[in-house]
């Protein structure tokens, strides 16, 4: 049996919105990391006024969603696929929020030396986030579950180096208590790096979960 033409163009209309959820996300990160390490304060208040935007896409993709839950109930591939963007969606508006609030930290962390952000590996942190965003955009658009997969590994990854970022900031508020304020911003950054990341492995997942139907959620590597 056919699907509804209704349906199909309500879909398509799901799926463009996502895009520009993807986009918008893609911009409010990249541009409260170099917001954060050019001290750049009215390029962290834009990105700070922009989070109302990544909030009323949620919204309206949520809105959507429903309405094709409304329509008819979708199985199979359809189904696992709303699913997915439901899912997404979510962790795309985490990802927006954790963004403003590295747009918050930037006025506090003015007076931090330039190199302690190399020192603490913050800097690494934040590329591997950058990297991280791309690939599982391309990833999750694009439906490939092969490359989604091999995203995987990077969850490790990230650990590790917010581990280290998280004992080098320790250190350093030892060895400099006059910028012990700021060290101690440094490490919501961190943290809020480290959270980005779980959030995009858990789309790099549902990725997986939409194409192939295997959910790879807490699944132990051999």
């Amino acid at each position: 049996m056919n699907r509804p033409v209704l349906h199909d163009e309500e879909l398509d209309k799901l799926r463009v919105l996502l895009v520009d959820m993807f986009y918008t996300v893609d911009q409010q990160l990249n541009e409260a990391i170099d917001a954060l390490f050019h001290r750049d304060e009215q390029r962290a208040a834009v990105v700070r006024r922009r989070e109302k935007k990544v909030d009323a896409l949620e919204l309206e993709i949520d809105q959507q969603c429903e309405l094709i839950l409304s329509i008819e109930h979708p199985v199979g591939a359809d189904l696992r696929e709303l699913f997915g963007i439901i899912k997404a969606n979510k962790d795309l508006e985490r990802i927006g929020d954790y963004s403003a609030n590295l747009a918050k930290y930037t006025p506090h962390l003015l007076r931090l030396p330039e190199t302690f952000f190399s020192r603490t590996h913050v800097v690494e942190l934040s590329e591997q986030i950058r990297t991280l965003h791309a690939d599982v955009s391309r990833a999750f658009l694009a439906g490939d579950a092969e490359a989604a997969r091999s995203l995987l590994l990077r969850d490790d990854e990230i650990d590790a180096v917010h581990e280290k970022a998280f004992n080098k900031i320790s250190e350093l508020g030892k060895l400099h208590p006059e910028h012990a304020p700021e060290l101690a911003y440094l490490l919501h950054v961190a943290r809020s790096f480290e959270r980005i990341g779980d959030h995009l492995i858990n789309i790099a997942e549902f990725v997986i979960f939409k194409v192939e139907g295997e959910d790879v959620r807490h699944r132990q590597a051999d």
